[in-house]
């Protein structure tokens, strides 16, 4: 967790921001023929706030007919990193995330890391004001790198690296900014494209998870 500064630097930056994003919903609503966009300021400083989660993988052929096979990951623990915009009309600043879990999951799975290779644009807008409320949409393209380990914890072969196909977007309903508490989910399965360590995972005797079906964290409520 980075200082109380930092925390107090993006409300103040975004106190201007999200008012632009209410000028533009009220015009919306009034029928007004105005727009409102909001300009995107640079921060001091980055923030970075811990997570805990999970996610969830299907098997599956590259026709795309899923078989059965369900894969649960262990505990995940990591961190949600807000950083400077990086593109201009953005109501929301850039994000990074990492998660890695702390034990193997189900049915083999291993232990599993998912981390953006970068920071990228999120969306930030509001859906009420009384109380306040805003929808916070991530797009992110995620890396998932699975470890097979023995009983000690010890890698045992080359890693399974997949990425995704398309973005995932990822969903969290905030009541204010930065979040505390806020839980985040995949909107919606995505598939996995194949990177490297594939095939020495395959003549292990693994299948190679072709979707991922969930992806769920909570951001802590300090």
């Amino acid at each position: 967790m980075t200082k109380s500064t930092t925390t107090k630097t993006f409300k103040h930056t975004f106190a201007p921001r999200l008012a632009a994003v209410a000028l533009a919903a009220s015009a919306v609503i009034s029928g007004s023929a105005g727009s409102a966009q909001a300009t995107p300021e640079q921060y001091s400083e980055d923030e970075s706030m811990p997570i805990g989660g999970s996610a969830s993988f299907e098997n599956g052929d590259a026709g795309g007919d899923w078989l059965e096979g369900a894969y649960e990951t262990g505990p995940m623990e990591g961190e949600l990193t807000f950083a400077d915009p990086t593109a201009g009309d953005l109501t929301g600043p850039a994000a990074s995330l990492k998660l890695s879990s702390t034990e193997a999951g189900t049915n083999g799975l291993g232990k599993v890391t998912i981390e953006t290779t970068s920071p990228q644009p999120t969306d930030l807008s509001p859906l009420s004001w009384f109380p306040p409320q805003y929808r916070h949409v991530m797009d992110v393209n995620l890396t998932i790198t699975i470890t097979d380990t023995d009983e000690a914890g010890n890698p045992e072969q080359e890693p399974l690296v997949l990425t995704t196909k398309d973005p995932s977007q990822l969903i969290g309903k905030l009541t204010e900014f930065p979040p505390k508490g806020a839980t985040y989910q995949l909107q919606s399965p995505v598939a996995l494209v194949e990177q490297s360590g594939a095939e020495s995972w395959e003549q292990s005797g693994h299948v190679v998870p072709r979707k991922m079906t969930g992806l769920e964290f909570e951001l802590d409520q300090d």
